[in-house]
């Protein structure tokens, strides 16, 4: 099997398709690397604790104006 031409081609193909490189993110790239195992294993409690964040952040920085945005963005859709 090892002499059949086919068998090369498609074992090459599979070859090139199979390997992928790594994935560069310019300058992020080490902080990157240190993330994605946390995105892998907890991105359920990540998102918890990011959307809690970003919503007292955004309590914080517009008050009483972010329930009206908000209410205005549901009456939009």
């Amino acid at each position: 099997m090892k002499k059949d031409k086919l068998y090369q081609l498609l074992k090459k193909k599979m070859i090139m398709v199979s390997s992928l490189p790594p994935q560069e993110v310019g300058f992020f790239t080490p902080y990157w690397r240190r993330a994605v195992p946390y995105l892998k294993t907890m991105p359920l409690k990540l998102l918890i604790f990011t959307g809690l964040f970003s919503g007292l952040v955004l309590w914080l920085l517009l008050g009483v104006r972010l329930v009206r945005l908000v209410s205005l963005l549901q009456y939009g859709f």
